[in-house]
């Protein structure tokens, strides 16, 4: 179940019953439980189901910040399980403030020095 902030009045934290994000969006677990349960009504899991793979995008609003998150849970002929995780995260905006424009003025003049060294070493060759 998903709740704004208004709803819950809280500092976001992690829980063993419900996860909570920073901007107090609620996804408790018997929701999680229940949607799994649809999913194997639906026939998309039953016992012969050897991986479940998650994949999904949070988004931090202060920092501008994506991060993809994909979760895997694999399930080995003998029965052993075997999970693993990614988190790959990136700046939506990555220039914000002055010092961020000197950092990208700096970043296109080692570029054009890059392109004309190249360029003057193929020349040579």
């Amino acid at each position: 179940m998903l709740r704004n902030d208004l709803y819950v009045k809280a500092m976001p934290q992690t829980g063993l019953i419900c996860l909570m994000n920073d901007c107090c969006a609620v996804w408790c677990r018997q929701s999680a439980i229940r949607e799994l349960q649809l999913l194997e009504a639906d026939d998309w899991t039953d016992q012969y189901t050897r991986a479940v793979f998650t994949e999904f995008t949070l988004f931090h609003t202060q920092s501008t910040l994506f991060s993809s998150v994909k979760l895997a849970l694999e399930i080995s002929p003998l029965g052993l399980a075997r999970t693993s995780l990614q988190v790959a995260s990136v700046f939506l905006y990555k220039y914000t403030s002055t010092m961020d424009y000197a950092v990208l003025v700096a970043e296109v003049r080692v570029a054009w020095f890059l392109y004309f060294l190249v360029r003057s070493c193929n020349r040579c060759t």
